[in-house]
């Protein structure tokens, strides 16, 4: 399973200064985006349907995604001194992967992502919900199994209904 200790020692020897720094960060630049996007002529959703919103129903698997791999990126400590850069580079191999399959696939697994996120989704959004979830784990450590068995079913019920935008 997990041995929560190790969770328990980064959240006492690691304050949660970096984390809360980047979300904020992260937050500004996705406010300011919305805000100037329509100066640029392009509209944008804070909430709706991945290609023209800011957050939409997968932002919530990101959260539970960053809980369920939290766990894994604190462990890697010694080899990988910062958990939340190797959070952010998962989280960006992902997105890089997923573009892929979005876009560039078999032209079922094309009509199960039914379009392509987003950019903003995709670079800003989508990594602050992963950092929101690594920040909830370290805050509350009994939560990994649920959010892990959320995870799962949550896209294995997407790919039973045979679309990613099925609750859209």
């Amino acid at each position: 399973m997990f041995d929560k200790s190790i969770i328990l020692e980064e959240r006492y020897h690691h304050n949660f200064l970096p984390e809360l720094k980047l979300m904020g960060s992260l937050s500004l630049v996705i406010v300011l985006t919305y805000l100037l996007l329509p100066i640029m002529g392009t509209s944008v959703s804070i909430w709706g349907y991945k290609d023209e919103a800011i957050f939409d129903i997968w932002t919530i698997e990101h959260v539970a995604s960053g809980m369920g791999v939290a766990y894994f990126a604190i462990s890697q400590r010694k080899w990988f001194h910062h958990p939340i850069a190797l959070m952010i580079l998962i989280c960006a191999f992902w997105e890089l992967a997923e573009h892929y399959l979005e876009t560039q696939s078999f032209e079922a697994l094309m009509f199960w992502f039914a379009g392509t996120e987003h950019w903003v989704n995709r670079i800003l959004s989508d990594q602050l919900a992963v950092l929101a979830g690594f920040t909830l784990v370290k805050a509350f450590p009994n939560v990994i199994m649920f959010a892990r068995l959320f995870s799962i079913c949550f896209v294995g019920l997407h790919v039973w209904l045979g679309s990613s935008m099925y609750f859209h």
